[in-house]
């Protein structure tokens, strides 16, 4: 076995404190680089920063890929909503501007309804004709046949009103229904005064003892008082505008008797509502 000289430095994988670690041909040793431990203090490379491991060409092509779809669907994503968001601006605008268009079409004829009237038409008692005085078929029974002439004023400019077939007037003694009948439909044109008669007539009307005698002594005093309740449907029309309301008149009257052709109107005063789906419209 060949000794070795003692010039020559023995075959070892391990340094020693006194060998030249900047040997290149001790660094290019597989068994020194195999022999020394990754953990020796005295072989590290601090400062040669890591490099990522290689990568083939078609894992670079599938990255790329994979980057350029995110991008594509991120991009299509955020159109798609921006669009969304459009569509939805716009119905809004679309319908906020129909709903406002129909508002103001139907809202500003009734608004100049409003404004421009309608007023209640007013009443008062022109003229009482008997067709023949009241008698009593009884000693409590009570009949009577008149006609009541108005006066009906429509104070609205700009508003006419129609009177509808539809409608009552009664002529009652202290609550006692003594005589009713109707008042005949016409048109009254606005700012106009127009005469009205309708008949009324009452037949075998009982009346109570205290009632009787009630009216007796008015006859006597010459002030018989009287009251007409008129009630029917009429409707304003102002151009293409047409409302209805229930129209309720009221007249308290004194005659001086019940006797006559024609008695004296002592006194009268009548007061007129019509009731709309807005507030009642008083005269």
């Amino acid at each position: 076995m060949a000794m070795a000289s003692p010039n020559e430095s023995p075959k070892r994988g391990y340094p020693c404190p006194g060998d030249n670690l900047a040997d290149p041909d001790r660094l290019r040793s597989p068994r020194f680089a195999f022999n020394v431990p990754p953990s020796s203090p005295s072989f590290h490379y601090q400062d040669r920063p890591l490099t990522p491991p290689p990568m083939f060409r078609n894992a670079v092509l599938r990255e790329h890929r994979r980057r350029h779809f995110q991008n594509n669907n991120y991009t299509a994503n955020s159109t798609t909503t921006t669009t969304s968001s459009h569509a939805k601006v716009q119905i809004c605008l679309i319908g906020a501007v129909m709903f406002f268009s129909i508002l103001t079409v139907i809202g500003i004829p009734i608004m100049l309804f409003y404004v421009f009237g309608p007023h209640s038409p007013s009443f008062s008692v022109e003229q009482v004709s008997f067709y023949y005085p009241i008698f009593y078929s009884s000693p409590t029974r009570f009949s009577s046949l008149f006609n009541i002439t108005m006066k009906v004023n429509n104070p609205a400019r700009h508003i006419g009103v129609f009177f509808e077939r539809d409608n009552s007037i009664v002529a009652s003694y202290y609550g006692i229904r003594l005589c009713s009948g109707e008042i005949p439909p016409f048109f009254q044109p606005p700012k106009d005064e127009m005469l009205v008669q309708s008949p009324l007539t009452g037949l075998g009307v009982v009346l109570p003892d205290d009632v009787n005698q009630k009216l007796e002594n008015d006859h006597k005093k010459e002030r018989v008082p009287l009251t007409l309740s008129m009630m029917g449907m009429v409707r304003f029309k102002m151009g293409s505008v047409t409302s209805r309301a229930l129209l309720k008149v009221s007249c308290e009257m004194v005659l001086d008797n019940l006797m006559t052709y024609t008695p004296n109107i002592i006194s009268s005063s009548c007061d007129s509502a019509a009731g709309f789906w807005f507030p009642t419209i008083r005269n």
